[in-house]
């Protein structure tokens, strides 16, 4: 239940991708390399908006086939902080608070807090992690590779972006990267390959919906080895700051610990 529910707070997965022309047509169909403009890599990564927030409700299934349900509450004040709230009928589970530089962890259930920077949650799950990567994944953009090259196929069905090598985490965990977008260029999936850990993240996203100026998916799958999550969103918000802090439980007393923005 502590994996699972830990799993819960750190992998829910949000995205959205406005329509750009960044692609050119490929009329042979035939895998290509190309090397992105400085501009069209940072307009591919950039979220257009400073705030947004949305709730919803979660389903996780770990490896021995368990079930756990809740809903929960998201904001990220971009570039700033990262909230999560894992709640059940009215009842908070848990608090998950991401900084660039530190990471507040409540579990209401066992009365248990963590405090130290987002290292902690790579040595928990064994992936690489760190505030850029979880925030993009977030906001459904990607990290561009680290030398500005990828691997462009486009068909049909869509177009698919590959980049190798890409490092992630304070330990810099060499990664690739496939992200596979449909006929009007919103990410449909995005697959990270760990060979060091031998393992692989899918995450996939699916109704799109009109959100002011933006187009943003209202559901979202996420799978690998330990766990398969399934999401669904609503009361999707863009640019309503949120008060974020957090209470932490230590020998029976409720303290507060603020994050000022």
């Amino acid at each position: 239940m502590n994996r699972t529910f830990h799993l819960a707070l750190i992998f829910l997965v949000l995205s959205n991708l406005l329509s750009t022309n960044l692609f050119s047509q490929n009329e042979n169909n035939d895998s290509t390399i190309i090397s992105f403009t400085t501009d069209q890599i940072t307009e591919l990564s950039k979220i257009p908006y400073e705030w947004i927030s949305y709730q919803g409700k979660i389903n996780i299934i770990n490896e021995d086939n368990k079930e756990m349900s809740a809903q929960f509450f998201f904001a990220n004040k971009i570039d700033s902080i990262i909230y999560f709230n894992l709640h059940l009928s009215g009842i908070e589970l848990g608090r998950l608070v991401l900084t660039p530089d530190s990471m507040v962890f409540v579990n209401k259930m066992s009365k248990t807090y963590f405090y130290g920077d987002v290292s902690y949650l790579q040595k928990v799950f064994g992936i690489p992690l760190d505030f850029n990567f979880l925030q993009a994944t977030l906001n459904g953009r990607n990290i561009p590779a680290d030398n500005n090259l990828y691997h462009l196929h486009e068909d049909s069905i869509g177009v698919t972006l590959s980049a190798d090598p890409l490092y992630i985490g304070k330990d810099s965990i060499e990664c690739a990267q496939r992200i596979v977008l449909n006929n009007q260029h919103n990410i449909t999936q995005i697959t990270l390959e760990v060979a060091e850990l031998m393992e692989e993240i899918v995450i996939t996203y699916s109704q799109y919906i009109p959100i002011s100026e933006f187009l943003f998916f209202t559901e979202c799958t996420i799978e690998n080895s330990l766990f398969e999550i399934n999401c669904q969103m609503k009361n999707i918000k863009f640019e309503t700051p949120f008060n974020i802090n957090i209470n932490i439980p230590k020998i029976n007393i409720m303290k507060t610990a603020v994050i000022k923005l």
